[in-house]
């Protein structure tokens, strides 16, 4: 798997901040019981010094109790300076170690975007450079501007991803949903790979309803969602393989499966494969792309309030990857 530590160190960001909103509801209960519980303690023993041991009763004792009341306020609002203290240390520090934790992933995700456009530009210089220098054969030279193309063109998509991705990831970001037949979608992704499956020599296998399965959804990005699981079948699958992809329906919601039988992806794994710069080959290279269609497809899929999971029940399939989508 490409960067295994990327994927552990940033985890999944909103369970992160569960987290934190955790730590600090415990902090803030922790604090207000231990107030609670020491008033509680205060006023049974001074109830118990003043009318036990001095006898105190009538109206001696009614005016020895608003005495007593006023000392456990004051005590109390001593107590409330340290109290406050110890929580805001708390708090301060889990706040420190989130921020340092968002710090460290945007940081890993800005050298692992430098590391993916530094390859395809150092190519490209160099090819430049041959070029300008009259290093490269005349009748080579049209091979040597295709590759220049082809590593231009590898940076343009890329750059084109990571920008996808930026506007995903705003709160803000608008969906125009309109009324859409799902299988539609799925039909068309699987038919713009069809060739390229052929030529790898993947066998594909289609289940897709031919009756209309109407779901409110942006049919732009939900077909960049599809096509990007099937894309990464067909990169990540090898000769001789077999992919599914499937649409279903039932009181459940609405699943597209995009199933294979190539390598299995561990329970480990897939807990990390959807985050961006993240790949399941061992290394990242243009072949197995950089990571980031996966990340890109379970965005969308969540802005439309599905889900987007690795699963393991499809009969005669190693893994499927599952968008879910709520009727």
């Amino acid at each position: 798997m490409n960067n295994p530590g990327l994927g552990v160190q940033a985890g999944k960001r909103g369970e992160k901040m569960k987290q934190l909103k955790r730590s600090i509801i415990l902090c803030f209960v922790g604090t207000t019981s231990s107030l609670t519980i020491a008033e509680l303690v205060l006023a049974l023993l001074f109830r118990e010094f003043f009318t036990s041991y001095y006898g105190i009763s009538g109206a001696v004792a009614a005016a020895t109790g608003t005495l007593v009341v006023n000392i456990i306020m004051c005590a109390a609002l001593i107590m409330v300076l340290p109290a406050a203290w110890l929580f805001s240390r708390l708090i301060t520090k889990k706040m420190n170690a989130e921020i340092q934790r968002q710090t460290d992933e945007r940081n890993m995700l800005y050298a692992n975007i430098a590391h993916d456009l530094k390859t395809p530009m150092t190519s490209i210089l160099g090819y430049a450079k041959a070029l300008g220098d009259k290093k490269v054969e005349l009748e080579q030279s049209e091979i040597v501007i295709d590759r220049i193309y082809q590593k231009a063109k590898q940076t343009d998509e890329l750059l084109n991803m990571l920008f996808e991705y930026t506007k995903l990831q705003t709160e803000g970001y608008p969906l125009n949903k309109t009324e859409t037949d799902i299988c539609s979608i799925v039909r068309r992704a699987a038919a713009g790979q069809y060739e390229a499956f052929e030529e790898k020599n993947i066998r594909l296998e289609i289940d897709i309803p031919d009756e209309k399965i109407p779901v409110s959804c942006d049919m732009l990005q939900m077909t960049r969602a599809v096509g990007n699981l099937v894309i990464n079948a067909y990169k990540h699958n090898d000769e001789g393989n077999q992919v599914g992809i499937m649409v279903r329906k039932d009181a459940g919601g609405i699943f597209i499966v995009v199933a294979d039988t190539g390598r299995d992806i561990r329970r480990e794994e897939s807990e990390i494969i959807f985050e961006p710069f993240v790949s399941s080959d061992a290394s990242r290279n243009a072949a197995c792309g950089s990571g980031l269609g996966l990340a890109i497809a379970k965005k969308i899929v969540e802005k439309h309030g599905g889900t987007l999971t690795v699963e393991h029940k499809e009969a005669g399939y190693v893994k499927e990857f599952v968008i879910s989508i709520p009727v």
